[in-house]
């Protein structure tokens, strides 16, 4: 089986609008990321857990307002107090974030 995009119907290449008379540096490319695990992480008041004890991929969590940590694989994205959301290409990483919760 062969999975397809939602783009697939929709999805045409080419340029369109006022692409005329400028550089290639100049247009918006849009591309589609497959193979993606986007997780939302949440830390509660009343656990003992320390976030900053905790490492994802050898990253921390980012402790202030806008701040993001990332490596090749896995970027983690301060998202408000106590809320963060973790995108990473390792497939492996809902077993790991569970794994955490329970250590």
């Amino acid at each position: 089986m062969i999975a397809l995009s939602a783009l697939n119907k929709v999805h045409k290449t080419g340029l369109f609008g006022n692409c005329q008379d400028k550089n290639k540096d100049e247009l918006t490319t849009v591309s589609e990321v497959k193979n993606l695990k986007i997780i939302q992480v949440a830390h509660y008041n009343k656990s003992t857990m320390k976030i900053s004890s905790i490492n994802l991929d050898n990253l921390k969590f980012p402790e202030n307002s806008m701040q993001s940590s990332s490596n090749d694989k896995t970027r983690i994205l301060w998202n408000g107090p106590s809320n963060w959301l973790v995108v990473s290409r390792n497939k492996d990483i809902p077993g790991i974030i569970k794994k955490k919760r329970y250590n």
